[in-house]
This record gives C-alpha cells, sequence and structure tokens, in this order.
C-alpha cells in the first residue's frame, strides 16, 4: 500500500490533472497543434536528459506573475509551449506553480514517471485527449512501457466503471466504506500467513 504522503499526493496529481485537462478542452486547443508542441518540448527535454547535458547557471527566481512564470516555464520545459499563452495572465503563476509543485517536482513520494502515469490515468477518464497525450509522451520519456500505460487507462476505465455504478446506484458512502474496511482487513490478515 502506499503511504499517506503518497495518497495526497495522488489526490494532488489527479486534481492538476482535471484542472489542465479542463483548461486544454474549453479553449479549444487545436489538437495537431497540441501534439506537435508537446513532441517539440519532449525532444527538447531528451536532450536535458543526456549524461553530457550542462545546464545553464540561472539566477534564483521568484514566480509571482504571468512573466516570472514565463520565465521559470522556460528553464524547465525549454520553451513556453503556445497553449499556455492564451491563458489570462492573473492564472499563468498560479497554474504553473501548481503543476510545477506537484508533477515536475522531483522531491516527492511518488517518483516522476508513476505521476504521469497517474495523470495519464486521469486524463483518460476524463476524456482529455490533449492531456492524455501529453501524459502518455511524459510516462513514455520517462521509461513508462507499453504495458504501463495501458494499465494506467485500465485503471482509469474501471475506476471510472465503478464510480458511475456506485453512484449512480446511490450506494451510501458509510455503508460503502464499512465494507471496504472489512475487505481490507481480510485482505492484510490473509497477506500475514
Amino acid at each position: 500500500g502506499g503511504t499517506d504522503q503518497q495518497v495526497r499526493e495522488a489526490i494532488a496529481i489527479s486534481g492538476v490533472g482535471r484542472y489542465w485537462g479542463s483548461y486544454f478542452d474549453g479553449m479549444q486547443i487545436d489538437k495537431k497543434d497540441f501534439m506537435e508542441e508537446t513532441d517539440r518540448i519532449v525532444k527538447i527535454l531528451k536532450k536535458r536528459m543526456q549524461p553530457d547535458y550542462k545546464p545553464p547557471v540561472y539566477a534564483p527566481l521568484k514566480v509571482i506573475d504571468a512573466d516570472t512564470a514565463y520565465q521559470d516555464i522556460e528553464r524547465n520545459l525549454g520553451k513556453v509551449p503556445d497553449f499556455v499563452k492564451p491563458m489570462p495572465k492573473n492564472s499563468v503563476a498560479g497554474a504553473w506553480l501548481n503543476i510545477k509543485g506537484t508533477i515536475f517536482h522531483p522531491m516527492t513520494a511518488i517518483p516522476s514517471k508513476t505521476k504521469h502515469l497517474i495523470a495519464l490515468a486521469v486524463g483518460s477518464q476524463i476524456s482529455s485527449g490533449h492531456g492524455t497525450y501529453w501524459e502518455t509522451q511524459m510516462s513514455k520519456l520517462l521509461g513508462a512501457s507499453d504495458q504501463e500505460i495501458a494499465e494506467a487507462a485500465e485503471m482509469a476505465a474501471i475506476t471510472r466503471h465503478w464510480s458511475t455504478w456506485l453512484n449512480g446506484n446511490l450506494f451510501e458512502e458509510k455503508a460503502f466504506r464499512k465494507e471496504m474496511d472489512k475487505a481490507f482487513a481480510y485482505i492484510k490478515k490473509q497477506s500475514k500467513k
């Protein structure tokens, strides 16, 4: 099982995935342009992952507004993606700090590849073609296999199925939690044998 910190991070990652998926779809960003932009960014990041890559040295930067966010995005992704530019200026810093602090932050309880697989599952579940494409490419960049990507999408499908069934049948949450607690106690007991 995961630690409490991992569970909290997974929930935060899911929220970030929903945010960006809603933004991409709501802004009706051209999917072909988005995919080409994503591929350009992945190419930049691949170069940066090479052992002989010498990163530039930057002065510390505090992200406080759109301009400083654009600078920080360029430092981290190699460029400011075209799909970020139409975002309202007052939202850019908060949106960037949110994704940088969860999905892009290297010092978290959940490894980077797993974070992108979680976000891939969220993108799949909310039917965000943009988010699903981005997270598939980022997951592959970080070493995810086709099997891991398929399993992330399958977990999203299973979760959506059971969420729909439980909510559609108005299954009472307290009763559900009680049943799950019993099931987990049984599984835990069996695993100790």
